[in-house]
């Protein structure tokens, strides 16, 4: 196999886990063998939305942001990293 295939195949690999960690950030993560960073990053985004949920006046934009970036960063690498063995 040459290596263009091999990279589009590893990409193939992880649109489901990319779908999974859009639904629910870090379940991609999970599904690729990767139980910590996947505890991990939903943590990260269920206190940013649980701190959005409360209404934190003064770091509102900030936690929206940050739940924003650790989604965003479940989706790529979910679909950029490879199965763990």
């Amino acid at each position: 196999m040459s290596e263009t295939e091999m990279t589009c195949a590893g990409r193939r690999g992880g649109v489901w886990e990319a779908i999974a960690s859009a639904l629910l950030p870090g379940l991609g993560q999970l599904m690729k063998g990767e139980p910590r960073k996947a505890v991990a990053v939903f943590v990260i985004w269920l206190a940013c939305g649980i701190s959005l949920l409360r209404h934190l006046p003064l770091l509102g934009t900030l936690v929206a942001v940050v739940g924003g970036v650790t989604w965003l960063y479940a989706v790529i690498d979910a679909l950029a990293t490879r199965p763990a063995k």
